[in-house]
């Protein structure tokens, strides 16, 4: 599993004009069954991603696609971790 964290690196104003891309984007990633949960930071500074079936440098190799980075309006972090629990029904999440 990967931790995608973003830093806004604009203004809001300007991440709003490329928020519906960057959501359609991350929704696509979500089909093909690499994302697990995404969501805004609060305060809105950046975001969260939850991945899955990648290695790090996977993940950054798709995200390079991302509209928010493609615009150069945020950057990103990621933290590729071996889950040694997961709540039952999410066993998938080990992998």
């Amino acid at each position: 599993m990967i931790v995608i964290t973003s830093t806004y690196t604009a203004p809001l104003e300007e991440v709003a004009n490329h928020r519906d891309a960057h959501i359609a984007f991350l929704a696509g990633l979500s089909d093909a069954g690499h994302i697990i949960a995404f969501g805004r930071a609060n305060p809105p500074t950046g975001g969260v991603v939850l991945a899955t079936g990648w290695t790090a440098d996977e993940a950054r190799a798709a995200f390079a696609e991302d509209p928010y980075v493609v615009a150069g309006i945020s950057e990103y972090a990621y933290v590729e971790f071996s889950p040694a629990f997961v709540e039952p029904g999410l066993e998938r999440l080990k992998d």
